[in-house]
Parts: C-alpha cells; structure tokens; sequence
C-alpha cells in the first residue's frame, strides 16, 4: 500500500515537472484576518488575490493587529527582500508630499492610487514623481473639493512598491503621514514558494516578475475627502 502511494506521488511530481502547463491546483490561504487564492496562470506566473472576509471595525483592527506581527517578524529575521508592500496613508496626501516621500529613495514605486469617497477611486502605473501638472485629472479634484494648486490637492491614498532592505521599513513605519504599512504580499509569497504545490508545479512569482498581490486593505480604507 505504501509503496503503491508512493509511485503515485512520483507520478504527480513527474507530471506536474514535466507538463507544467497543464495547470497546478489553487491554493487556499484562510486566517482569522484574511483569506486569499493564488493560481498559476498557464504561462508559469502566480497570481495571489487577497481580501478581508468582512469589513467591520473589530475586523479591521485585527487586521492591523495581525499585520503589527508581521512586520516584527520581518525585522527580527534574516531580511528576505526585495518584498511588496502596499502604504496607507492617513488621510489623502498631494502629489507634492508624495514625491517628497519617495524621493526619500526608501521604495520601488510599482502603483499609486486614490480612494476620494466610497463610490469614487483611481489608479495607476505612472510614478508621480513624472507627472505634469496639466496631467492631474479634473475629476479628482473636484472629489476632493480642491480649486487650489493640483500639485496641492489631497489626492493620493495608497502606493505600493517594494522594500529592498530593513531601513526602508523603519523609514515608512516611522513617518507621521503613513496609517498602515501592508505586508501581507511578503508573508503569500512565502506561503506559495514553500508550498509542495509551486515546488511541483514551478512557475514564476514574486519581484522578477513585478507582480503585486492584490492587498486587502485597499479594498476597506476610505477617505471622505
């Protein structure tokens, strides 16, 4: 019996070597604070979504509470970098202050987004840091109620990117600005590299391939102006 179970695990682990195109199980990840999928496309790239199983405050705050662990850890271990990271801010931020802030160098831009009023957000790919001021859409700031300097306007909410070393961390956990830094991407990352799944089946994830999880908290912090 053993032995017929054994060949029948090699045999998986030669089929999913040998034809990885044909696709590797979905992986499931659930915890009190969160829950998230992460499927091999059939190119070879993993694709982890992530979200909150119920946006209430005692969740929310178990969230944060989870994330403080997370972030500990990150700095007591061997730093394992570069690792995706999503920053809130506390309230909506300008273009302005934000190019001051990665300007600081402490973060590989990736995307940069606003979340003016709960039935209103924007996003993107472009670094602030080469926006022109002609190229600040009319609409945000008119959610936000500014008729002032575009560069001014309170606009921006969350960036993401990648922390290359532990200083960038302390640099963003210690500025006033910033509501939350979000590293659950480090921790599913990990989750699926360690995973007999992804070791079976191989593909690509992670930084090589500039591809950030989708955080859960983007989906819950919002801004009234």
């Amino acid at each position: 019996m053993l032995l017929r179970f054994l060949r029948c695990l090699l045999g998986v682990l030669f089929i999913g070597a040998t034809f990885p195109q044909v696709g590797a199980i979905p992986l499931y990840w659930q915890t009190e604070t969160e829950r998230a999928t992460a499927v091999r496309k059939p190119e070879g790239l993993w694709v982890i979504h992530a979200e909150l199983p119920a946006n209430t405050p005692e969740r929310l705050e178990a969230y944060r509470s989870a994330n403080a662990i997370r972030l500990r850890r990150l700095l007591e271990a061997p730093w394992p970098g570069p690792i995706p990271v999503q920053i809130t801010f506390r309230s909506p931020l300008s273009l302005r202050a934000v190019r001051e802030l990665l300007d600081s160098n402490h973060l590989e831009f990736d995307s940069v987004a606003g979340v003016l009023a709960p039935d209103f957000a924007w996003g993107g790919w472009v670094d602030p840091r080469t926006w022109r001021r002609e190229e600040i859409d009319p609409r945000w700031l008119e959610r936000a109620g500014w008729s002032g300097d575009p560069e001014e306007a309170p606009i921006i909410t969350h960036i993401t990117g990648w922390l290359h070393q532990p200083e960038d961390l302390r640099f963003w956990l210690h500025r006033p600005e910033v509501e939350l830094v979000d590293a659950l991407g480090a921790e599913l990352e990990a989750w699926v590299r360690a995973h007999w799944v992804y070791r079976a089946w191989g593909g690509r994830l992670g930084y090589p391939d500039r591809v950030m999880p989708v955080f859960p908290w983007i989906e819950y912090a919002r801004f009234s102006n």
